[in-house]
């Protein structure tokens, strides 16, 4: 599979989720992963306990989560999303890689993650 965009690590990426309730869900939770494409969780992020959404998901609706910094090493990476309703244990809908994107770096770190750092010799 295909990268259909490509970053920089440390860009800002925006995860947009069209979403049609054929049914009000009261209290609706929406998980999004971020993947590596061997399955590697690098980041769940939930709506559950956080007020994102201020009444039932009902009709049609976009939800944006925001990363303002990626800070993935280079790979390709897939974004995962599931909808539940609070209280019951089958997901209304469960997508795995509804869209894939590539990170590209000129450092040369290794690991999942970058994290911020600097060197000290003395």
């Amino acid at each position: 599979r295909q990268a259909a965009e490509s970053f920089e690590t440390g860009a800002p990426l925006t995860v947009e989720i069209a979403v049609t309730a054929s049914r009000p869900v009261a209290q609706p939770v929406i998980n999004v992963s971020l993947e590596r494409l061997d399955g590697l969780v690098c980041h769940m992020a939930t709506t559950r306990g956080r007020n994102v959404l201020s009444g039932p998901l009902q009709g049609a609706q976009v939800i944006r989560l925001t990363y303002p910094a990626l800070n993935l090493q280079p790979n390709t990476y897939g974004v995962s999303i599931e909808i539940t309703e609070e209280g019951r244990a089958t997901p209304l809908e469960s997508r795995k890689f509804i869209s894939l994107f590539s990170v590209t770096s000129d450092q040369a770190d290794g690991g999942v993650v970058r994290l911020d750092h600097g060197w000290q010799v003395e």
